[in-house]
């Protein structure tokens, strides 16, 4: 057996990158020809691409839900075989994940008031219970938008503070490098 793991809505990313990855995972199968008929010998997991501080890709937006579902799909449809396993990280927390990695002391209230109508960091997809946590952000008047969208580059960001050991200035030149050698 062997695990695959990817991203994504990592930016740039197209249909072309979605079959590369799917043709990957279907090669991979047809390797082991004796292997149980039905039984999979391949795991293809992916999960949404989260744009993290103090990385070259802090300024990016993460993609927004209704396309990472429709990038989730796409795969969903294009695996046709028993002898791949599928795991599709919870999109919802995914961006719930990418709304904390990139909060503000905003979030404390947000935390807090989730918390006590009974939300948690559900690590199970099966107890995450979004709808919580929508209030809580509504509650509190704090936009998890406002968290995922593209950032500028002399924008202050909330974890500016806080020293990487890697200049601003070297992570916006590596931001650029991958913009740059993105293709066409």
């Amino acid at each position: 057996k062997i695990k695959l793991y990817f991203m994504i809505g990592f930016f740039g990313e197209d249909n072309g990158d979605l079959d590369a990855m799917i043709n990957m995972a279907l090669d991979i199968a047809a390797l082991n020809p004796r292997a149980k008929r039905g039984a999979p010998n391949t795991i293809l997991s992916a999960s949404s691409f989260i744009p993290k501080p103090h990385t070259p890709f802090q300024w990016e937006a993460m993609t927004p839900k209704e396309i990472l579902k429709g990038k989730a799909d796409y795969i969903k449809k294009n695996i046709k075989t028993s002898r791949i396993k599928l795991n599709i990280h919870n999109i919802e927390m995914s961006l719930l994940e990418g709304v904390f990695s990139r909060g503000d002391r905003r979030l404390c209230d947000v935390l807090e008031t989730a918390f006590s109508k009974g939300a948690r960091f559900e690590n199970w997809s099966d107890l995450l219970n979004i709808g919580l946590w929508q209030n809580a952000f509504l509650k509190c008047g704090v936009s998890p938008t406002d968290y995922l969208r593209q950032r500028e580059y002399n924008e202050p960001l909330p974890w500016d503070h806080i020293s990487p050991g890697i200049s601003k200035d070297a992570l916006i030149s590596d931001n650029i490098a991958a913009h740059t050698e993105m293709p066409a």
